[in-house]
C-alpha cells in the first residue's frame, strides 16, 4: 500500500521495481525571470566492497543505466475546473466546441490532441483529490474527521458523475455525426473514456483499501459509496467490450490487462510529450582536439628532426635511427597531448547536451546538460561531508568508510515563459530513472549461514541472516525563485541492496 502511496507523490526518489529508482522533478518557466536554471546533483557512495570505480563502471556504464524522460507539466486542473462548460481552457469546452464545426476532418489533429489532454487532466486532478483523502485517513484524529471525509466522498462521486454527463455529451456529439466525423476521433474518444475509467477503478481502489486498514466496517456509508462507484467503471468498461475477465486458468487474458494498460497510458502521453535531441560535444571536440595535438606533436618532431640533420650525417646508421626514435616520441606526444587536452576541454563542456522543443518543433523551450564522474573525498564540498555524516547509524561511527563517490550533474536552462501566451502547456516534467544491476555483479550471496551456540544445550542454532549494502545518496537541488534570490536544498536517502537487487529504499 505505501507504493501505491508513493506513486501520488512527486519530488522523492522511489522505487519503480528492483532494479530501479525513479525521480519525478517539476521544473517551472516563470514569466518574471530572463532564464530559468535549475540544478540537481547526485552524490552516490558506493562501498569498495561492490568494486565500482573510475576503471570498472565508465561514463558509458552509467548513460546506459540513466534515463531522462521529459515532458509537459500536466495543467493543473481541479474536477470542477474540468467539468465547467464554460471555462475556456477547459478540455472539454474546446472538444464540445470543435464538435460543432461541420468538417470534422479539418480540426482532427486538434480534436484528437484536446482528448488524449482531457484523459491526462483527469488522471492528474483525480491523482490530487485521492492523495488529500488519503491524508486525511492517515491523520491521528481521523475518527473526528470521517463525516469530513464521507462528503469529501460524496462530492468526488457527483464530480465524477458530472464528467461522465459531460464525456458522453461529447460522445453523442461526435458519433451522432456519422460518416461525416472519422473513425479515428470515434477510436480516441473510446480510447480515452477506457483510459479514465481505468484510473478512476485505480486510484479509488487504493482509497477503499486504505480506508479499511482505519475503519474494518464493510458497512460505512464511504466505504460502500467508493464500491459503487468502482463496480460501475468496472460495468462501463464491459460495456465497451476491452476488458477481459481476470482468470487464474488464462495466463493469456490475464497478461492482456496490464499490456493494454500500458498502450493506454502512452497513447494519451502523447499530447504531453516534447521534441529532443540529444548530442555529446565529444563528437564535435574530437577532430579538434586530435587535430591540435597532431599539429603540436608534428611541430616538435619536424624542428628535432631539422636539428638531427646538422648533427648526422644523412642516410647515415644514427641519422636514420635517431629518426625512428623522434617519430617514436612524436606519436606518443600526440596521445599524450590528446589525452591531457580531453581532460581539461571536459571540464569546461558537459558530457550531453538535449535541446528541447515544442512538438511541432516551432518553439525551443530549452536545454539539460549532463555531466558523470568519480570524486574523492577531497572534492566534497562540506555540506556534503556534513549531511553524508549525519543521522549515520551507530554501528562504527568514528570508522572511515570505505567508498566510492559517483557524481552526476544535471542542469536545466527553461526560456522565459510569455505572459501573454494562452498555452496551457509550458512547465516541464523530468522522470529520472537509474538501474543498479551493475553494481551486484560482485555482492555476495543475499543470505548467508550464522552459527550460534546455545548455553543451555551447548548445540549450535543455525541461522540464515541477509547480506545487505548501504548505497546512500545525496541529492541537491538549486534554483532562483521568481525574486531572483538562490536557492537550494538537500535530501539524504539510502538504498539497502542485497545480492537479489533493492530490498528497501530510506529517507533519511
Amino acid at each position: 500500500m505505501g507504493e501505491f502511496i508513493k506513486e501520488l507523490e512527486s519530488g522523492e526518489i522511489q522505487l519503480r521495481d528492483k532494479w530501479q529508482l525513479e525521480l519525478k522533478s517539476e521544473f517551472f518557466q516563470q514569466p518574471d525571470v530572463e532564464k530559468n536554471t535549475y540544478t540537481q546533483e547526485f552524490f552516490i557512495f558506493v562501498p569498495n566492497s561492490l568494486n565500482i570505480n573510475k576503471q570498472t563502471y565508465t561514463k558509458d556504464n552509467f548513460y546506459q543505466d540513466q534515463t531522462n524522460f521529459i515532458r509537459f507539466k500536466t495543467p493543473v486542473f481541479s474536477l470542477d475546473e474540468i467539468n465547467d462548460n464554460q471555462n475556456k481552457q477547459s478540455p472539454i469546452f474546446k472538444i464540445l466546441e470543435l464538435s460543432r464545426e461541420s468538417n470534422c476532418d479539418e480540426s482532427q489533429h486538434e480534436i484528437q490532441d484536446e482528448l488524449k489532454l482531457l484523459g491526462n487532466v483527469v488522471r492528474s486532478s483525480l491523482r490530487r483529490r485521492v492523495l488529500l483523502l488519503i491524508k486525511i485517513i492517515k491523520s491521528d484524529n481521523f475518527e473526528q474527521h470521517h463525516p469530513h471525509f464521507h462528503k469529501e466522498v460524496e462530492l468526488l462521486n457527483e464530480q465524477l458523475a458530472c464528467f461522465r454527463a459531460n464525456y458522453h455529451k461529447i460522445r453523442k456529439a461526435f458519433f451522432e455525426k456519422g460518416q461525416d466525423c472519422s473513425l479515428v476521433i470515434k477510436q480516441h474518444i473510446l480510447h480515452v473514456d477506457e483510459f479514465i475509467s481505468t484510473y478512476i477503478d485505480y486510484f479509488l481502489s487504493g482509497l477503499l483499501k486504505e480506508l479499511r486498514t482505519r475503519i474494518n466496517d464493510r458497512d460505512c456509508e464511504s466505504d460502500n459509496l467508493l464500491c459503487t462507484i468502482i463496480i460501475a467503471e468496472a460495468k462501463h468498461r464491459s460495456s465497451l467490450a476491452v476488458e477481459p475477465n481476470h482468470t487464474e486458468d488464462d495466463p493469456e487474458k490475464n497478461e492482456f490487462i496490464f499490456y493494454r494498460a500500458g498502450l493506454l497510458k502512452k497513447f494519451v502521453l502523447d499530447a504531453l510529450l516534447l521534441n529532443t535531441s540529444r548530442s555529446s560535444p565529444a563528437n564535435r571536440l574530437n577532430n579538434v582536439i586530435g587535430s591540435f595535438a597532431a599539429g603540436i606533436a608534428m611541430l616538435v618532431y619536424f624542428v628535432l628532426f631539422i636539428w638531427q640533420g646538422t648533427v648526422f650525417l644523412i642516410n647515415s646508421e644514427p641519422f636514420v635511427l635517431t629518426t625512428v626514435v623522434l617519430y617514436i616520441l612524436k606519436d606518443r606526444l600526440k596521445e599524450s597531448l590528446k589525452t591531457i587536452s580531453y581532460r581539461v576541454a571536459f571540464r569546461w563542456f558537459s558530457d550531453f547536451t538535449t535541446k528541447i522543443k515544442s512538438p511541432d518543433e516551432t518553439r525551443f523551450l530549452g536545454k539539460l546538460k549532463e555531466s558523470f564522474s568519480f570524486l574523492s573525498p577531497e572534492q566534497l564540498p562540506k555540506e556534503i561531508i556534513e549531511t553524508r555524516n549525519k543521522e549515520f547509524h551507530n554501528i562504527l561511527e568514528d570508522f572511515q568508510r570505505p567508498e566510492r563517490v559517483m557524481y552526476y550533474k544535471k542542469n536545466i536552462q527553461l526560456k522565459k515563459r510569455s505572459r501573454i501566451s494562452k498555452s496551457r502547456r509550458y512547465d516541464l516534467n523530468m522522470i529520472f530513472r537509474f538501474n543498479i544491476h551493475r553494481f551486484i555483479r560482485k555482492a555476495d550471496n543475499a543470505y548467508q549461514n550464522y552459527l550460534k551456540l546455545n548455553p543451555s544445550t551447548m548445540d549450535f542454532t543455525n541461522f540464515r541472516l541477509p547480506k545487505v549494502y548501504h548505497v546512500n545518496i545525496i541529492m541537491k537541488n538549486t534554483y532562483v525563485d521568481e525574486n531572483g534570490a538562490k536557492k537550494s536544498e538537500l535530501k539524504k536517502f539510502r538504498l539497502i541492496l542485497d545480492k537479489n537487487g533493492i530490498k528497501r529504499l530510506e529517507n533519511v
